[in-house]
């Protein structure tokens, strides 16, 4: 992942030498869905106020944004759609996998995280700084549209909950802040 992003800033940066009117990228660290949780964001300029966006950390996601209003103000709200994580699980002690006919892949006891993705929304906004429009603020909300999957992955544990007829400590803990809070610093160019 490192080298991808060491190859784009070398293909990119002699592009910095453009005016605000014509920055096509940008490259941001923050945290939330937008900086794939706590990473990088890259930001690609595909129309006047349409940018392709891939957060990339712990759980990627990518997305379309699109600013209600044009890049030579101060302050630009935005709507976006992403593609990511709209949900986090940790099985604690979990008796393996149940196959369907109360079989299992083994008699191992373990831990098991699940990432659920799904479509998410954001309204935020973008604060351009600085006198030459280079640097910015960017805060926004994701609200999941989907869970991800989650629902049919927590039935499917409740259901594995007699495991050999052993009564196990297990449970089942879940991570879903709403709404996402994402924000971050950005440098175009």
């Amino acid at each position: 992942m490192l080298k991808v992003i060491k190859i784009i800033l070398l293909v990119i940066l002699p592009l910095s030498a453009q005016s605000q009117e014509n920055f096509k990228y940008s490259v941001g660290a923050g945290y939330g869905m937008e900086f794939g949780g706590a990473g990088f964001k890259l930001d690609y300029t595909l129309f006047e106020n349409i940018h392709i966006v891939a957060g990339l950390g712990l759980a990627p996601s990518t997305g379309f944004i699109y600013f209600l209003r044009d890049r030579d103000v101060r302050w630009r709200p935005k709507i976006s759609l992403h593609y990511g994580v709209v949900g986090v699980a940790q099985a604690k002690n979990f008796p393996g996998y149940n196959n369907g006919d109360n079989s299992y892949e083994s008699d191992e006891i373990k831990d098991e995280t699940k990432f659920f993705y799904g479509p998410l929304v954001s309204i935020g906004q973008k604060i351009n700084i600085g006198n030459n429009g280079r640097n910015s603020i960017d805060v926004s909300f994701s609200i999941p549209i989907t869970d991800g999957g989650k629902k049919k992955w927590q039935r499917r544990h409740d259901a594995d909950d007699g495991y050999n007829n052993i009564n196990l400590d297990w449970g089942i803990i879940f991570f879903e802040p709403m709404p996402y809070i994402n924000i971050g610093y950005g440098f175009h160019f």
